[in-house]
């Protein structure tokens, strides 16, 4: 009967909490001009986020917001392609590989904005401010040079044998620079492709790419392998 008895009068433990998952479409992102521009492309823009909140004693990290452009007429092949870099971004994980943050209601109809973890500043941007501030700038230190080299030829190690993917755009615009080159890490795979088991991109696949940063296969239509990216890589280095 005691037995019983404690089972019947037990103190019922309250249900677990579950969290709430947040929706895409739950992110709020501000208006462009209340954020800085910090990249563009065709049809793109990318804006610094800034999430800090008045009931926040830390601020918290910035995020990169990648979306269409509004100022011009952008091609629905845009949009998707856009959405598709989302994706892809998402199951990519190295420390080398810009981080993703989640997506979120884009500026067009129907399209998406993809949220990224925000670097210092892209490699260009350092050779323009660097080229232009100082007559002759020379190279640059050799750690940097050597943070660069190491960390965005793993980033492509992991892409090609990993992932089986080619990044098909790698230039200085898409090396991400953290800190005093403390970091570097490769962004922008909106036009990747897949690779084959013999890391070369099959028949039906169009490599788009940047013309001054591109392989000569790609230039007299050769064929388009992993090596494609390893030719802009030593590009961007140099």
């Amino acid at each position: 009967m005691a037995d019983n008895q404690s089972d019947i009068f037990k103190t019922p433990s309250k249900p677990a909490r579950r969290r709430a998952s947040k929706q895409w479409n739950e992110i709020l992102i501000p208006e462009s001009p209340m954020m800085k521009v910090i990249g563009y492309g065709t049809g793109i823009n990318v804006s610094l986020l800034e999430r800090g909140t008045p009931r926040r004693i830390t601020q918290r990290s910035p995020w990169a917001v990648k979306r269409l452009s509004r100022r011009v007429h952008v091609a629905p092949e845009q949009a998707a392609r856009l959405a598709r870099e989302a994706e892809l971004l998402r199951r990519l994980r190295h420390p080398c590989v810009v981080g993703y943050r989640g997506v979120a209601a884009g500026s067009a109809p129907g399209s998406v904005a993809l949220l990224m973890e925000a670097a210092s500043a892209s490699l260009m941007d350092l050779v323009e401010t660097r080229a232009e501030s100082e007559p002759d700038p020379g190279p640059f230190p050799l750690s940097a040079i050597a943070t660069v080299g190491l960390d965005i030829a793993s980033a492509l190690h992991y892409l090609h044998t990993d992932q089986h993917l080619l990044h098909g755009d790698l230039k200085s615009a898409n090396v991400l620079v953290f800190g005093a080159f403390q970091r570097a890490k490769l962004c922008d795979f909106g036009v990747a492709l897949p690779l084959d088991d013999q890391l070369a991109v099959t028949g039906d696949q169009t490599y788009v790419g940047t013309e001054p940063w591109s392989a000569p296969e790609v230039v007299f239509d050769g064929d388009v392998t992993h090596k494609t990216d390893i030719y802009s890589y030593a590009l961007t280095l140099w």
